[in-house]
């Protein structure tokens, strides 16, 4: 697997200090950066996250019910979406 990626840079940060905007096409330079990446393949690292994620989806789900019981609708809520990012990322 070859990774290839082209960066063309069109602005800066510091523009606020700038009474209008350059022209960016005339001093665009073109960066390449290539290389093999990393092999998501029995990768240790990422085994672990996934395996962090479910431990985190287990936990929420338990304190869900805890705050389902003291009726605390906004740790409900919040719980919900961490539950549902963690089953996103996995």
């Amino acid at each position: 697997m070859l990774l290839s990626v082209f960066f063309v840079p069109f602005c800066t940060f510091d523009t606020l200090a700038q009474s209008g905007t350059q022209n960016y096409d005339q001093s665009a330079t073109k960066v390449c950066i290539s290389g093999t990446g990393t092999s998501i393949i029995n990768n240790p690292s990422l085994n672990n996250r996934a395996k962090k994620k479910v431990v985190t989806r287990k936990m929420a789900l338990t304190l869900i019910d805890i705050a389902k019981e003291e009726g605390n609708s906004e740790m409900i809520k919040s719980l919900c979406g961490i539950r549902i990012i963690a089953k996103a990322m996995l």
